[in-house]
């Protein structure tokens, strides 16, 4: 039986490095590990084979030779697994692990060539051909020291607690090492290796594994589950034997009962048992589980009526600094930008301003960083010094990872959108995270998103008033600024229309006078008659300035009495039908009796006038104009009533974004390279102070005047149409109101 097991358990160890393997592959690690992990495979894996067909030979002691050579090459295998595993060159470290299977070889070659017996004294014989074994045992030696040392010195250079738990994992390795080493030169074992299995097993998982749990905490739950079913045995023990002595007496008793009673018993307080074990074994080792709902719910209250950007870093940061154990923490927000179709992510750090600013940083939407937070898991320091992906980050990332100290980084998530980032550092007992750690982190940064995006609101809203008061002071000097250069412009208007009136009477005056001459040549009087249009066409600006700058700035009174409109009106129609007749167009007149207004003649004069000029002038040729008026009822607006007069025509129209600006002085409506002097022809420019001193007119008789128009169209013509409305003076009592005469008439 014993040489049959003895095959059987090396055969199931050549399955178990089989399976190693396998696992190995498809778990993937980096190509040089993978290599590596294969290479710690294959050597038991072939010398349990040979150390197998050794045994079904009868070969014992080569079979046991076998086993020491074994444990050399796994020596080899583990010391360039712990050279790759601290980022060391792994050609060069392996140096001295080279010469010892040539010293092996070297000694198989030579030792046939030796006595049978080198060395005797006493019991204590040495063979020859035990000398490669001494060799394979001497270099298994040598690298074990070698391998320890190393290891020592690369632990106290670990300060970040996840390396160092899991660079904890060599010292297990190296413990079973030397077990296996005992197990192959002092207790020889050729049928089955369990301890070289676990120490095979340990490194696989160590290498396919990157985030690894802490030896510690291992060691936590075997104890907690040891200390439980050794509870349960000693109970089992002593309620068997109890029951013994009380009921083996009695006739009825069956022990077969008895014990599925008691089985039954133990099944019910197991869980309990073990949930007081956990509780006094944690407490023992000061690894108490905190109540993760009451925090998440204490936490929510503290921070969700904060509102104040930094005071929410502060409070939240301190807050699970003190929850969690931490050192120091930090609070980024996140920012989307897009430019040039590129999409960026911008964390900015809240900080006091007393306190050390942080650069932001700015990640692509494709970067590695970027894409591990989208996921919504934490990120640790150690996944970005382990994981390939973040090998190619920049030297200013890198540096502006390692200047914040940090262990690990949470995102913040609110609706599916990234706006937050929690960069924590290393645990006050520099123990590293675990599982529950991560999990309740990521609980607070889920209840951070919404006190987050309100103080986001109102930080914006912050922003927008200091960005609305500072358009708003601006709009302010604009408009003082304007209200100056108005004002420069009238005190222009009103000196030159002041100086230029008096020489330009002089000058129309002996013009006028030389007219009058009857022996003029005629050219000469030619001459003169374009002299006086000339004269009187300056004069005609300068008394429209004057005027405008007289009735805007107050300085002079109107000249009011009762006018008769519809006589206004049709003076200026007869005044303007030559030029209607010049245009081919007609002007319909269609004035019911209307009461009379107060007002100024001349100015009210001017005004129909210019309303009914410039429909001709923006009407092209055989265009239509008409003017009609009705009688307005009192408003709160208008008490006393009015009259309301319409100008229409089916010219080019005005466009709707200029309907006030059409009033304004020197407005021109189409380009200025098309300004004519002329006044016949169709949308010739003039001085731009004809609809201005309209606006100035009806304003001083606190009238109002507007245009409606679908648009400005130089193709279809749409047409205008300009309102004046002019306030009634409501009769004393006795007094009649007068009425003019109805007007029904066309032009020319």
């Amino acid at each position: 039986m014993a040489q049959l097991s003895l095959p059987l358990l090396a055969g199931l160890e050549i399955l178990f490095y089989a399976g190693g393997i396998w696992h190995t592959w498809r778990s993937n690690p980096e190509r040089k590990s993978g290599f590596l992990l294969t290479f710690l495979l294959g050597i038991p894996l072939l010398g349990r084979g040979l150390v197998l067909f050794q045994m079904l030979q009868g070969a014992t002691q080569t079979a046991t030779f076998w086993e020491t050579y074994i444990a050399l090459g796994t020596a080899i295998a583990l010391w360039l697994l712990l050279v790759n595993f601290r980022r060391r060159n792994v050609l060069r470290a392996s140096l001295p692990a080279w010469p010892w299977p040539l010293l092996v070889i070297g000694l198989a070659i030579f030792q046939p060539r030796l006595p049978a017996i080198i060395w005797e004294r006493g019991l204590y014989i040495l063979p020859s051909a035990a000398l490669p074994a001494m060799g394979a045992f001497v270099g298994w030696l040598i690298l074990g020291l070698i391998m320890s040392l190393f290891a020592l010195s690369e632990a106290r250079r670990i300060h970040q607690p996840m390396h160092r738990a899991r660079f904890a994992y060599w010292g297990l390795i190296l413990l079973l090492f030397a077990l296996d080493g005992w197990m192959t030169f002092v207790w020889p074992t050729p049928g089955f290796h369990p301890v070289r299995a676990a120490m095979v097993w340990t490194v696989i998982y160590l290498f396919t594994h990157h985030r690894v749990r802490a030896l510690r905490e291992i060691l936590r739950v075997i104890l907690i589950y040891l200390s439980t079913i050794l509870l349960i045995g000693i109970l089992y023990l002593v309620t068997t034997v109890v029951t013994e002595r009380l009921f083996s007496n009695r006739p009825n008793y069956n022990p077969l009962w008895s014990g599925s009673l008691i089985a039954l018993g133990l099944a019910l307080i197991f869980a309990p048992l073990l949930n007081q074990v956990q509780k006094v074994i944690n407490r023992w080792l000061r690894a108490e589980r905190p109540n993760v709902s009451r925090i998440v719910q204490l936490y929510s209250q503290n921070i969700s009526h904060i509102l104040e950007m930094q005071r929410l870093a502060q409070v939240a940061v301190a807050l699970i600094m003190e929850t969690v154990g931490l050192q120091h923490g930090f609070l980024f927000l996140v920012e989307k930008l897009n430019s040039d179709g590129i999409t960026r992510y911008r964390l900015r750090a809240v900080r006091h301003p007393a306190e050390r600013s942080i650069k932001p940083l700015e990640l692509p939407e494709n970067h590695p960083l970027t894409d591990f937070l989208l996921r919504g898991q934490p990120l640790l320091q150690y996944d970005v010094d382990f994981l390939p992906e973040f090998r190619e980050l920049s030297s200013f990332e890198r540096e502006w990872l390692q200047a914040l100290q940090a262990e690990i980084y949470v995102p913040i998530f609110s609706k599916g959108n990234w706006i937050g980032l929690f960069a924590f550092g290393p645990h006050l007992n520099a123990q590293p995270f675990s599982e529950q750690d991560l999990a309740l982190l990521t609980a607070l940064a889920q209840q951070t998103a919404i006190a987050l995006e309100n103080a986001k609101l109102v930080e914006d809203l912050v922003r927008l008033n200091r960005e609305l008061r500072q358009t708003t002071y601006a709009l302010e000097k604009a408009q003082r600024e304007v209200e100056r250069l108005d004002r420069t412009r009238a005190d222009f208007i009103s000196i030159a229309s002041h100086e230029l009136r008096t020489p330009l009477t002089v000058i129309r005056s002996y013009v006028e006078m030389l007219l009058e001459k009857e022996d003029l040549d005629a050219d000469v009087r030619t001459f003169l008659k374009s002299m006086h249009e000339s004269t009187l066409r300056m004069h005609n600006i300068l008394e429209s300035m004057f005027a405008i700058t007289q009735l805007t700035q107050h300085t002079s009174p109107l000249e009011t009495e009762m006018v008769d409109i519809g006589m206004l009106v049709r003076e200026a129609a007869e005044a303007l039908a030559p030029r209607l007749a010049q245009r081919s167009q007609v002007l319909q007149i269609d004035l019911p009796a209307l009461p009379f207004v107060p007002g100024d003649r001349t100015l009210l004069s001017k005004v129909f006038f210019q309303l009914i000029e410039n429909g001709i002038k923006f009407t092209p040729d055989g265009g239509q104009l008409r003017v009609e008026a009705k009688l307005q009822r009192p408003t709160p607006d208008l008490p006393t009533g009015g009259v309301e007069l319409s100008f229409s025509d089916t010219g080019v129209g005005v466009d709707p974004s200029q309907r006030e600006a059409i009033f304004t002085k020197f407005y021109q409506s189409s380009d200025v390279e098309r300004h004519s002097t002329s006044k016949v022809r169709f949308m010739g420019g003039g001085t731009g102070l004809g609809l201005a001193l309209c606006k100035a007119v009806v304003d001083a008789h606190k009238g109002r005047i507007w245009v409606e128009s679908p648009g400005y169209d130089e193709v279809h013509f749409p047409g205008s149409q300009f309102h004046v409305l002019l306030p009634l003076h409501p009769p004393s009592s006795g007094q009649t109101i007068r009425m003019g005469s109805a007007l029904r008439q066309k032009y020319p």
